[in-house]
């Protein structure tokens, strides 16, 4: 159910728990993840921990998601191969709408979701802000506990998007 104050803070957290430094460690940035997401007051994940997706993946999803954004389109993210999805969805010029899914058929179409996926409108902005804001934050973190990382392809592409995407 979607709150229709649009509100002015978003968090996006990592849980970059030690057996995910080991990952990076061994050189493999993109292993399982625990995020949690809130917008405003309204926890999307992050109940019992939040939701586990493949690390680098999520934060490429979430840079596809400032394009998706500026278009005025939809962006579904998957998460532990399916069984949850984040939808950032256009709701007016100013703002989105950022919403749990937990049904295949709630991903295109928001009267489909279930009572419990919570949803929440964020403007734009504010939105575009966070996500480079954890982009950064991660490939810092990943870089600098394992700075042989910058060097891998996956790494230097994400670092080359996230400059782009914050000029």
């Amino acid at each position: 159910m979607t709150k229709h104050m649009i509100v002015e803070n978003v968090s996006i957290v990592p849980d970059y728990s030690d057996e995910y430094l080991k990952s990076v460690e061994d050189d493999e940035p993109d292993q399982w993840i625990t995020v949690s997401v809130k917008v405003g007051d309204t926890q999307i994940y992050g109940n019992a921990g939040g939701v586990r997706g493949f690390a680098w993946a999520f934060i490429d999803n979430l840079l596809d998601s400032i394009e998706s954004v500026n278009d005025g389109e939809r962006k579904v993210i998957e998460f532990e191969y399916g069984p949850t999805w984040l939808i950032i969805e256009p709701y007016n010029s100013d703002s989105v709408n950022i919403a749990r899914c937990t049904v295949p058929q709630g991903r295109e179409d928001p009267e489909k979701r279930l009572d419990i996926d919570s949803s929440q409108l964020v403007y734009k902005q504010v939105w575009i802000n966070e996500v480079l804001h954890v982009a950064k934050e991660f490939y810092a973190k990943t870089t600098q506990h394992n700075p042989d990382l910058a060097n891998k392809t996956i790494m230097e592409d994400l670092n080359k998007r996230i400059k782009q995407k914050n000029t």
